[in-house]
């Protein structure tokens, strides 16, 4: 048996096989001739879900325009666009209409259902015109798995982000308490007539909140990670840079252990590329620390980094973190070394355990900077660590390349900003007499404001040229400091589009950093902030001016 429909006159055979293949999967078949506006029913299963008769219609926009006046008012616009007597053939050419399409049409219940609309066009020979089966399902029950997943998805995406937001709040909270320990302890130190033992207590309370610091970065960064947020940022590393602020966070646990430190870069030709800074920084961090931590006292820490340049014209980095410590075992090297918060049994008796975060971090950050990890580990003799790296070259400046030894001994670099007048945006009474204070030290004058509202009015009656920096905190009551920023940038004066913005925050679980340039911002430096990073920041800007 065989289905004829009419064809422009000519005789359309659709084979009985080809009809009972296709009735196992739609439950209405069609074909037509769009270019001679011919249309046929080939079979419907159920008559009684059609409020209209197709199988008298005989020209294919006759069918368009009864069907047209089923379709949900939602779904017209993308019907007329698919398939339109005017361009459905060259839809059809296109492969605009490709595969099943979902639409939703009103049946003889008077509710509207989803249904599947396929076209295939038929490739003849002997007929230039374009002829095509449409083939439509109900697809109710898709559409309601479709609707549960996405509900599952959706309820599943926002636990997560109700509990990735209390992470950044818990965090934010911590590090603006964390923020004044450590700026107090900073300013205690600096005080004279302190006592050798009170100064102990304060390289105790500096040493304590710099690992709360680090511990607070590890904690940031896999929830980042976790949550696929962690980007990788593109900007000028300088290795003398992040060398001293290595060297001013680990020196007072090298200085109490009497750990004699090295660092090695007489193979180190590459000093300044563009990279990642915060990433390699907790990298190299995180080993040192760890070297630090599991190497009994007087013992032997060595970092080298050595620079080789590819053929590709990038600079490739090794960067070597080697001690004599109490190693690990084989079975934790092999099994549990990349866990989070899995530590070597060993270390139990060893007394300083830490939570298991660090080398997890560490082959997350190498792993999303394209390099790779290694570790070589023997119980008793110590443990060494080698992070290879890619970077594009940047030549700049120059670092003296030797072995430096530290340990007996660590003198902080003194800054001098004299002549400098800074605008200080802080809502914290106390981290506002923190970095005054530290910015004091450095004879910079500031001058302070306590909201972004108050900030944006003190620049607004200041002469022009009158501050050389504003630092921004971006957490603030008011009007906060992104608002602030973009404000003050968009003044009708010339310096109000030069002058440095440096935000300073503890707001640190949404990458702030990439986002702060939309707003104006120049830097972004983490609380508690770090003296030495801050005059580091500040002088690649206040010496320029």
């Amino acid at each position: 048996m065989k289905n004829k429909g009419d064809m422009k006159n000519k005789a359309f055979y659709v084979n009985d096989s080809i009809i009972k293949a296709v009735k196992n999967i739609y439950s209405v078949a069609l074909v037509a001739n769009v270019t001679d506006d011919v249309f046929s029913t080939l079979f419907i299963k159920s008559k009684r879900r059609m409020p209209i008769d197709l199988i008298t219609t005989k020209s294919y926009s006759e069918a368009y325009f009864k069907i047209k006046d089923l379709i949900y008012q939602g779904d017209i616009f993308k019907y007329e666009e698919l398939y339109h007597p005017d361009f459905v053939a060259q839809n059809i050419e296109q492969k605009k209409i490709n595969g099943d399409k979902a639409l939703r049409v009103k049946y003889s219940d008077g509710e509207y259902h989803w249904i599947s609309v396929n076209m295939v066009k038929m490739e003849t020979n002997k007929n230039t015109s374009t002829i095509i089966f449409i083939f439509i399902k109900n697809s109710d029950r898709e559409k309601k798995v479709e609707s549960q997943i996405r509900e599952a998805i959706y309820e599943m995406e926002y636990k997560r982000y109700i509990e990735f937001q209390g992470y950044k709040n818990i965090s934010h909270e911590l590090r603006t308490q964390l923020s004044s320990i450590r700026g107090l302890a900073d300013i205690l130190r600096n005080e004279e007539n302190i006592s050798p033992q009170n100064k102990k207590r304060i390289s105790d309370i500096l040493q304590a909140s710099d690992k709360l610091k680090n511990l607070l970065d590890d904690i940031k960064t896999m929830s980042l990670l976790a949550n696929k947020e962690c980007k990788v940022k593109n900007e000028i590393v300088r290795l003398d840079h992040l060398l001293d602020e290595l060297k001013s966070t680990v020196m007072p646990s090298v200085l109490s252990k009497k750990i004699h430190f090295f660092i090695d870069l007489s193979e180190l030709k590459a000093e300044s590329f563009i990279g990642d800074y915060d990433k390699i920084y907790t990298i190299i961090y995180n080993l040192v620390s760890n070297a630090v931590k599991y190497t009994r006292e007087g013992g032997n820490v060595q970092v080298s980094i050595v620079s080789t340049e590819t053929d590709s014209g990038n600079v490739a980095f090794r960067y070597t973190v080697k001690d004599n410590g109490i190693g690990m075992s084989n079975e934790y090297l092999k099994n549990d070394i990349y866990n989070i918060y899995s530590t070597d049994a060993m270390y139990k008796s060893y007394g300083d355990k830490g939570v298991g975060l660090g080398l997890a971090v560490v082959k997350n950050l190498v792993s999303l900077l394209g390099g790779r990890l290694s570790i070589t580990s023997q119980i008793g003799k110590g443990t060494c660590v080698v992070v290879e790296l890619e970077n594009k070259a940047f030549k700049e400046m120059k670092i003296e390349t030797t072995i430096e030894k530290f340990g007996d001994s660590f003198v902080n670099v003194q800054y001098s900003f004299k002549g400098s007048r800074l605008l200080v945006v802080e809502d914290n009474v106390v981290n506002m007499e923190i970095i005054s204070t530290i910015l004091n030290s450095a004879n910079i004058e500031v001058i302070p404001a306590y909201n972004g509202y108050e900030a944006v009015s003190i620049y607004k009656k200041s002469e022009k040229g009158y501050f050389d920096a504003i630092i921004m905190d971006l957490q603030m009551p008011v009007m906060d400091g992104y608002e602030a920023s973009q404000i003050i940038r968009n003044l009708a004066r010339r310096d109000a589009i030069s002058i440095p913005i440096i935000a300073v925050t503890a707001y640190s679980y949404k990458d702030d950093s990439m986002n702060a340039s939309e707003y104006g911002i120049d830097r972004f430096v983490m609380k508690p902030v770090v003296p030495e990073r801050l005059f580091d920041v500040l002088s690649e800007y206040l010496e320029k001016r």
